[in-house]
């Protein structure tokens, strides 16, 4: 039960981290809250915004990780897939191998 409300208040600190433009520090804080997310889904939400994050910093390749996390965690996660996609195509990935990758 600890884990779950611990997970619930680093999750409220990276949304608020991310909200304020506060990527890096968002970043660690959805880190830590991941594996001790209650749901698929939670895990999911954690390492997406993590990306997104990523993403806003110029991070590509840590954004494409992180969509990967959150895949591994929930497969048919849309935004995640969006995410991979388009980190993978700011990367120069090419077409066919970037949609290969999110199939």
């Amino acid at each position: 039960r600890a884990s779950k409300a611990a997970a619930g208040a680093l999750w409220q600190l990276g949304q608020a981290a991310c909200d304020a433009g506060r990527d890096e520090l968002a970043i660690g804080w959805l880190q830590r809250a991941a594996p001790f997310a209650a749901s698929v889904g939670e895990a999911a939400a954690c390492w997406l915004t993590a990306g997104v994050c990523a993403r806003r910093l110029g991070r590509a390749e840590e954004a494409r990780d992180f969509a990967r996390r959150a895949l591994a965690s929930d497969p048919g996660h849309l935004q995640a897939s969006l995410l991979l996609l388009v980190s993978l195509a700011e990367s120069g990935e090419e077409r066919e191998e970037a949609c290969n990758e999110i199939r």
